[in-house]
């Protein structure tokens, strides 16, 4: 939440300094509105979940369907040709949507446990248990690439990594003297 507003001033400063196209600015208002209501909406599910209400599941899923609906349709149709993103910022949005999507998946889960609701129960705990190992599947894969690793002090003896292709090096102790 802070991060938005520190983002909305930015943007009105900004705005007020240089001559902006209006459809930049509208890209940019869209960003922030969207963005700072997935936060709410993906804060209150989690808190929903922590008091295991029931309204959880529902927050969780309106939370997962707003990330996709944004990577999807309103990032590409209304903020990016006026405001690209790079690539590093929207691959970290698209691995965190997969993550929501497979978390959204375990509090299904856990909710028609809950509600036992015997027709769901198999089908849906077997979805959480897939999602489950594709969670764990793809931050092993992450470690491996070197993106998950510990950032290299500048400085300090047997530290080998300090690039992205040797970041697995990273994983591995330091040389002993």
């Amino acid at each position: 939440m802070r991060a938005a507003a520190q983002t909305a001033l930015l943007d009105a400063m900004l705005g007020a300094l240089s001559a902006n196209d209006p459809r930049e600015a509208a890209a940019a208002r869209t960003r922030r509105l969207w963005l700072t209501g997935g936060a709410v909406v993906t804060g209150l599910g989690g808190l929903a979940a922590a008091a295991a209400w029931s309204a959880a599941a529902h927050l969780f899923v309106l939370a997962c369907l707003g990330q996709w609906t944004w990577l999807l349709v309103v990032a590409p149709l209304w903020v990016d040709p006026f405001d690209p993103p790079e690539a590093p910022g929207r691959r970290a949005t698209r691995n965190a949507a997969m993550g929501h999507t497979a978390l959204t998946i375990a509090v299904l889960g856990a909710e028609a446990k809950l509600a036992t609701w015997p027709e769901l129960s198999w089908p849906i705990q077997t979805a959480t248990a897939a999602a489950g190992a594709a969670l764990v599947a793809f931050a092993l894969y992450m470690l491996r690439q070197g993106v998950l690793a510990a950032p290299s002090k500048a400085g300090t003896q047997g530290n080998q990594a300090d690039t992205a292709d040797d970041a697995h090096d990273s994983l591995s102790p330091p040389d002993e003297e």
